[in-house]
């Protein structure tokens, strides 16, 4: 019988003897660091370890996610698909900034884009799986040029993959940061703001990409991974995953937890490209004592392990 949870056998095993074939020999556990972090696959949001090494002339890698107890959420277990995520994470990640399918440097493009803020008044596309601090951020720069904003959630949400336990249909990762923040998330909004404007700035997004309405906009992409001719598109600013960066998340429960940073890139996160040009705080506990403190009556260091239900 086919489950989804099969590879939790691999933690259950008392002697070690049952390992993974996609972890087996390539690399020793003594070598790697290890970061508290949260699977950012689906909206339950399950803790993870995420064990990561820089070898040698190599880039930091993450080699596995394992399982982090948390009795309130995922208890001692991760699905599979959450387990193997790591992968994503360490694939085609971009690097370099990018425009008109040309390598620039980053004090160009963001004046492409500041251009573009000032300008030519742009829809902000902005995922629902982005830590609540950025999401912070991106209002605060909505509000500062008087711009729309939109999570169009209904490309996250896939009905073939949640189950009774630990997987959830909405695979946006802060969903519920979305609504209690207040932001747009309809794709009716989302169409209606989009034909107001020729430009379109999306903040890792990954929905709606090869959609007839927004073949003839200006792109500018904030992105962690590349993704399938992506070049193709006006302006590419790399930004840090959760991955590399620390921050919190509102599961669909509304446990808000708080995850740790935890490969070491050059990649700089989005609050510190925005801090840039709005002047915003540029880290996760800045942005919370700011904003969100008082909006929750919690400090971000007194925030607990397992989370805390707002």
């Amino acid at each position: 019988m086919h489950t989804q949870y099969a590879m939790n056998i691999i933690d259950l095993c008392p002697v070690g003897a049952l390992t993974s074939k996609d972890f087996r020999f390539r690399q020793r556990v003594w070598f790697m660091n290890t970061a508290k972090s949260i699977c950012h696959g689906c909206a339950k949001g399950c803790n993870i370890h995420l064990d990561h090494n820089q070898q040698k002339y190599q880039s930091d890698t993450i080699f596995r996610f394992r399982p982090r107890i948390n009795h309130n959420i995922n208890g001692h277990f991760i699905c599979d698909d959450g387990r193997l995520s790591y992968k994503i994470q360490n694939e085609d990640r971009l690097e370099e900034f990018y425009h008109l399918n040309r390598l620039v440097k980053q004090e160009n493009a963001l004046s492409y884009l500041l251009h573009a803020l000032h300008d030519e008044k742009p829809l902000l596309l902005i995922s629902p799986s982005l830590s609540t601090e950025e999401l912070v951020v991106i209002m605060a720069l909505a509000q500062r040029f008087g711009l729309q904003m939109n999570a169009f959630s209904e490309t996250y949400k896939d009905e073939s993959f949640g189950d009774s336990w630990l997987r959830s249909n909405n695979t946006a990762a802060n969903l519920n940061a979305i609504k209690k923040l207040g932001i747009n998330d309809s794709k009716e909004e989302f169409i209606r703001d989009l034909d107001k404007t020729t430009t379109i700035i999306n903040f890792n997004h990954k929905g709606f990409f090869n959609a007839p309405e927004i073949k003839n906009k200006t792109q500018i992409h904030f992105l962690t991974n590349l993704f399938k001719d992506c070049k193709q598109y006006s302006i590419l600013l790399p930004m840090a995953s959760f991955s590399e960066q620390e921050g919190t998340i509102i599961n669909e429960d509304g446990i808000l937890q708080k995850f740790e940073a935890g490969l070491c890139n050059d990649r700089k996160t989005l609050l510190e490209l925005l801090h840039i040009i709005n002047a915003t705080a540029k880290t996760a506990n800045e942005v919370w004592k700011e904003n969100l403190e008082e909006k929750f009556s919690l400090k971000y260091e007194d925030i607990p392990n397992e989370g805390v239900q707002i």
